[in-house]
């Protein structure tokens, strides 16, 4: 299956709506293709920026080709506010990929304006500025089944190992990191 390898950098956001009365707010942004789970990634929570978070937090696709021509193919980007109780909902931007890919491959720092989704009216608030990169057409076999098991059942046996043998496992962070995420029609 031909492929590009898609770079997302989340650099920062500014004038973002208050959401939480009091305390710091943490906002951190979860982003996705078409809102798909098992393509979300997210950016560890700004400590100091407020409502002018800064992350400078890149993320990594592959992305089949055939979903970059697409049309209605939307990368999600999504910012909450971390909340003791539940994180609260600040702001999205949905940006057709094909045109990200039409608008050149490599695109060094754009702005664009968030929207605020409520049940009562929709509003912009806010910008975010993000960079981004196509990579050349790379071809990605489809690892069948049983090559999927074999490679969780070694994942497993060698963090088994690695308890048993030293006392402890270092674990992956699934949410949060730069690691590829085949996304295919």
């Amino acid at each position: 299956m031909e492929c590009r390898r898609f770079r997302i950098t989340l650099i920062s956001a500014n004038d973002l709506p208050v959401v939480q009365d009091s305390g710091k707010t943490r906002v951190y942004a979860k982003v996705s293709l078409d809102g798909k789970r098992k393509t979300e990634k997210r950016t560890p929570a700004d400590k100091e920026g407020q409502i002018n978070p800064r992350w400078n937090f890149t993320l990594w696709y592959k992305v089949a080709e055939a979903l970059i021509q697409q049309e209605d193919v939307n990368i999600a980007i999504k910012l909450y506010a971390e909340n003791n109780l539940r994180d609260k909902y600040v702001g999205e931007l949905n940006l057709p990929l094909k045109n990200l890919f039409d608008n050149g491959l490599n695109a060094e720092k754009v702005s664009y304006a968030l929207e605020h989704k409520s049940s009562d009216a929709s509003f912009s608030k806010g910008t975010l500025q993000m960079s981004y990169s196509f990579g050349e057409k790379i071809i990605v076999k489809n690892l069948a089944g049983w090559k999927k098991a074999a490679d969780y059942g070694a994942t497993i046996l060698l963090k088994g190992t690695c308890l048993l043998v030293f006392g402890f496992v270092v674990e992956e962070e699934d949410d949060v990191g730069d690691h590829d995420v085949l996304v295919k029609p």
